[in-house]
């Protein structure tokens, strides 16, 4: 009896320690985007930046046809302040590299790297320009 007793405690601290290093990111705003003509980019609303050092985070839904899109965030004067992340299907995470800075305004832009010139193909998801 005290075996199991002492499994049952091991299992529950292995548990309890992995359940609080698990991140949940708050993706504030949707979107819901036609990537352009010729592979040109397509840019979500502004999202002002509320923390000082809190990374962009991306959760990708859905992308049409599979065509491979790249995502990264700019500034209002459409400078890219972020890696870019380039994915053909569902997705969820941070951007690891990140010059944003606290109180301006950015978006998230979309932009094909695959399929054909003339079509244009939906992406969906939601991000944050903060990850708290």
């Amino acid at each position: 009896m005290k075996k199991i007793r002492k499994y049952f405690v091991v299992f529950a601290l292995l548990l309890v320690t992995t359940v609080s290093t698990v991140a949940a990111y708050n993706y504030k705003f949707s979107f819901d985007m036609n990537t352009g003509l010729f592979h040109g980019s397509v840019d979500s609303s502004y999202a002002y930046k509320v923390t000082a050092n809190d990374k962009p985070v991306l959760k990708i839904k859905h992308i049409e046809s599979g065509a491979r899109v790249n995502f990264y965030v700019v500034n209002s004067n459409g400078e890219r302040r972020t890696n870019v992340i380039t994915k053909k299907s569902a997705y969820s995470g941070a951007f690891s590299n990140h010059t944003t800075s606290k109180g301006y305004k950015y978006k998230l832009r979309a932009q094909t790297d695959s399929g054909n010139f003339y079509n244009r193909y939906n992406v969906t998801g939601g991000w944050n320009i903060d990850s708290y």
